[in-house]
């Protein structure tokens, strides 16, 4: 598994705040431990550790310079053959192409489907008037 640049070790992470980063985790991190461990901090949209991320298994690595680090990695990369690059990736990937696919069509509908809602918009609502009142 690649090392993928996190927040520093002292920032949290939040659920719902990476609705993006979300809809692409089952293929960028096929392994990564599901239930129930992530299923809950999802779930309940609660705030989870840098350092928790990585003991579930949603990332590889926390650093404390994310773009230093990601420079570094890209560099080492960009370095290496394409093609070897594209057929590594490609390997990687093969298994669970089908399924990834699907999922990723899936959660596209189901968040679609979610922006339109009532409830997200209350919820919308509801955060930015917490933003006025800080």
């Amino acid at each position: 598994m690649s090392s993928l640049p996190q927040r520093a070790p002292s920032s949290r992470c939040h659920s719902h705040h990476s609705a993006s980063f979300l809809s692409g985790i089952v293929d960028a991190l096929p392994g990564a431990r599901w239930l129930p461990e992530s299923c809950q901090i999802f779930l309940t949209g609660e705030e989870f550790s840098p350092a928790y991320a990585r003991e579930i298994g949603l990332i590889a690595e926390v650093v404390s310079d994310a773009e230093s680090e990601a420079i570094a990695i890209a560099e080492k990369i960009a370095a290496q053959p394409p093609k070897a690059v594209l057929n590594t990736k490609a390997l990687m990937k093969a298994s669970k192409h089908d399924a990834v696919e699907a999922v990723m069509k899936a959660e596209f509908q189901i968040f679609a489907l979610a922006l339109q809602s009532e409830e997200f918009a209350d919820a919308v609502m509801k955060k930015m008037s917490e933003k006025k009142g800080k």
